[in-house]
């Protein structure tokens, strides 16, 4: 599902001077309408303060998920980061691609992390780690709220998502020492119950100084409590005791 190589847009400023002079101080950052949610939604993320337009890289994951994925719609949440100028042709190509501004008081009102975040923002936008922490709750909260698939905006997409989104489920990442959850690409339907977990043992034990423990492990402490299991990537009754699959390493990582 992962590719390294991805079309990159060169525009030609003479043939565009006039489109790019009329879009040069236009805000993209726009509403989301929640009728245009679908179960086939893809996710991503920006959760950079400091970033103020998307890198090559994260184009790249944009464009991937745009062009392989035609039936879904591709929204990118972002608390700053927009298109420069000359990436703009992007929506012009891809008609499926959303960018929304990501306001945590809208996007987590519903949820779980609502309350939590209007007692803790502060000590979360201390933390040394909160480009990752809101991140890891935007995420969690975009899928309960609306299910569909939440991608990092590192990985590159080679095909369509759309044989994976009957199951939920999650990849798992291999290191030398062990083999653990990742939570870089997810895939649920709205209201899952793990989603849920997930967002209560978040704001339960959040923890600002260690990197992925509100993450990674979050979803493995959540997996292990409701699907009962002591040994979540041996059991083969995952989906059976809470609708659940853990992908292969070779789909994501």
């Amino acid at each position: 599902y992962l590719s390294i190589k991805c079309l990159i847009l060169n525009i030609n400023a003479n043939n565009l001077r006039n489109f790019l002079m009329d879009i040069l101080n236009k805000d993209f950052i726009t509403k989301a309408n929640q009728s245009t949610y679908r179960p086939y939604n893809i996710f991503f993320v920006e959760t950079n303060y400091d970033r103020l337009y998307f890198d090559a890289k994260q184009l790249c994951a944009i464009e991937s998920a745009a062009k392989n994925n035609p039936k879904s719609i591709v929204y990118i949440y972002s608390v700053r980061a927009k298109f420069m100028p000359n990436q703009q042709l992007i929506n012009q190509i891809y008609e499926n691609i959303k960018l929304i501004k990501l306001e945590p008081d809208t996007l987590f009102n519903g949820t779980d992390f609502y309350l939590w975040w209007r007692i803790k923002k502060r000590k979360l936008l201390k933390s040394e780690y909160k480009i990752g922490h809101l991140s890891d709750s935007a995420r969690v909260a975009l899928l309960y709220k609306y299910g569909g698939i939440y991608s990092d905006l590192d990985t590159i997409n080679l095909k369509s998502y759309e044989p994976l989104v009957k199951s939920n489920g999650l990849g798992r990442y291999i290191l030398p020492d062990r083999t653990d959850i990742g939570n870089g690409i997810l895939i649920f339907s709205k209201q899952h119950p793990i989603l849920d977990a997930v967002a209560k043992d978040f704001i339960n034990k959040y923890k600002s100084k260690i990197w992925d423990y509100n993450g990674p492990q979050s979803f493995s402490r959540s997996i292990i409590k409701l699907c009962k299991t002591s040994n979540m990537f041996e059991d083969d009754q995952l989906e059976e005791k809470c609708h659940l699959t853990i992908y292969p390493y070779e789909y994501f990582y």
